[in-house]
């Protein structure tokens, strides 16, 4: 979040015709004069309200007030999917599947170098994850188990390269918290939303 965003936020027109500070159609993507997509966005509003409870109160009651007088037949969306936890970490209000977690059943020396190869930040970025959250059960099943066929296909090329005598099984699952862990560096759990992973 920079000074430019603040300084838009805190403008004395911020809700001017098509240069307002919000999404009038939907809260959840970018307003029209803002420099990012919508990852960026998000970051940005979420810290925002984070770091300013009160003037995020504020903010918000003035553009549900705007949509409701002038947009309300346009618009999708007035509230945020997405919040910040009180260490700051970025999530979807409701959503229980938190982390991808991916179970590989090899020696702990190896799982790091797995990791490192596989490219767990480019597993699942945030706009499918954001997709994987508006569906239903059937739809995020299918949508586990294209990622899975994915990771399959790099571990594949990853271990005939590396440790061609092992044999490795690979689950993948997603996961509310760390409870489930073997706690045996088997797991790697994917924060996609905060681009960070642990092995534990």
């Amino acid at each position: 979040m920079d000074r430019q965003f603040m300084e838009k936020i805190f403008r004395a027109d911020r809700w001017k015709v098509r240069h307002e500070v919000l999404n009038v159609v939907n809260i959840n993507f970018p307003p029209p004069d803002y420099d990012g997509n919508q990852e960026e966005w998000i970051q940005d509003i979420t810290t925002f309200a984070f770091l300013n409870p009160h003037e995020w109160v504020r903010l918000q009651n003035e553009y549900i007030a705007l949509v409701e007088k002038s947009f309300q037949h346009l618009n999708q969306s007035t509230m945020l999917d997405f919040f910040r936890t009180e260490e700051g970490e970025l999530r979807v209000i409701g959503e229980e599947d938190i982390y991808l977690r991916i179970r590989v059943k090899t020696k702990k020396e190896n799982i790091f170098s797995f990791a490192e190869c596989i490219g767990t930040e480019r597993i699942m970025g945030f706009s499918l994850y954001y997709y994987y959250t508006k569906q239903k059960q059937t739809g995020r099943e299918k949508i586990r188990k294209t990622l899975e066929f994915e990771i399959k296909k790099r571990q594949a090329y990853f271990w005939n390269r590396k440790f061609p005598q092992e044999k490795v099984e690979l689950e993948l699952s997603f996961q509310r918290d760390f409870d489930n862990s073997l706690f045996q560096k088997q797991d790697i759990y994917l924060d996609v939303l905060n681009h960070n992973f642990i092995i534990l």
